[in-house]
């Protein structure tokens, strides 16, 4: 399963100023991040869904790269959340063992994304498509 960086650009009518090589690399994450929550079903049965279900996984990955560009770029997909901020006189500091509240050993997946993949019915519910 291919998003190339035209069809981000061109069809879905994403943004993203940096070369289509970076942009290659961002979608293949986003495919990656994706087909994690898909149990792999994404990149190994992709040809045999229906073209509405091929579109709306294509969306998916599009969104997935958007909220991945708009939240700073690969760190995002980084589980370690904030370990300390201060604004005036109010200071926050994670203890060293804290975790950001997602599940460990998984990448982040937009909402949007998320919701498409569910309605294209790829989402794992404990079986593999075949």
């Amino acid at each position: 399963m291919t998003v190339t960086p035209e069809y981000f650009r061109n069809i879905f009518g994403g943004s993203f100023d940096g070369s289509d090589d970076e942009l290659s690399k961002l979608l293949e994450l986003s495919v990656i991040s994706a087909d994690n929550y898909c149990a792999g079903n994404i990149t190994r049965n992709f040809d045999r869904c229906s073209a509405r279900q091929q579109e709306l996984i294509k969306k998916a990955v599009c969104y997935q790269t958007e909220w991945i560009i708009s939240n700073g770029g690969i760190d995002c997909l980084d589980d370690s959340g904030i370990a300390s901020a201060a604004l005036g006189g109010f200071s926050y500091s994670a203890a060293a063992n804290s975790s950001s509240g997602s599940a460990s050993n998984t990448i982040k997946l937009c909402q949007t994304a998320y919701t498409l993949l569910l309605n294209a019915g790829m989402i794992y519910r404990g079986t593999v498509v075949v």
